[in-house]
């Protein structure tokens, strides 16, 4: 995971006024567990530790928009977006960003916009990221997510250990 990818949007969200931060987040293996079977029918819907949290808090947001990102069939979303909002957690989008439009400059046609990613299959761990996250996002925008008492601060400390984040100043409390 790549915390300055965090840490730069929201610099740039303040340097270029961006009204919103859009938040690609994907479901099996990055906020849920990926099943094993060849299908997803078997998938135990339960969420990665401080996951909820973090969702939690970028649901709640106004200028933070939410994409599920996901490969799950139609028939079967409902129960995920069901899961999903009796946790609290509400995604704006579904597999698009319909809030970004065409210009001159970029086609969303094809490719629709988001400013940060996290999926499993481009370096998110979810068993340490989120932690991370949650600390980066508390930095970035001076708000709590997590209460940090010792055993949430050793799992941060944990996670940063077990990543390739060199960034001590995540672990600076005041």
């Amino acid at each position: 995971m790549n915390l300055f990818n965090i840490k730069k949007t929201f610099e740039m969200k303040r340097v270029k006024n961006w009204p919103e931060i859009y938040w690609c987040i994907d479901l099996h293996g990055t906020i849920i567990p990926s099943g094993s079977g060849s299908d997803d029918k078997t998938d135990k819907l339960e969420l990665y530790p401080y996951s909820k949290e973090v969702l939690q808090f970028i649901s709640k947001r106004k200028d933070m928009m939410m994409i599920l990102w996901t490969s799950t069939p139609a028939d079967r979303i409902g129960n995920v977006w069901n899961f999903l909002n009796s946790n609290g957690i509400y995604f704006d989008y579904l597999n698009q960003n319909p809030h970004a439009l065409k210009t001159p400059r970029s086609d969303f046609d094809r490719k629709f916009y988001f400013s940060i990613l996290l999926d499993d299959r481009s370096s998110f761990d979810p068993l340490y990221d989120w932690i991370m996250i949650a600390r980066q996002l508390e930095l970035s925008i001076k708000d709590s997510i997590i209460e940090w008492n010792d055993i949430n601060k050793k799992n941060l400390q944990m996670a940063i250990s077990n990543s390739n984040v060199e960034l001590n100043d995540l672990i600076i409390f005041n």
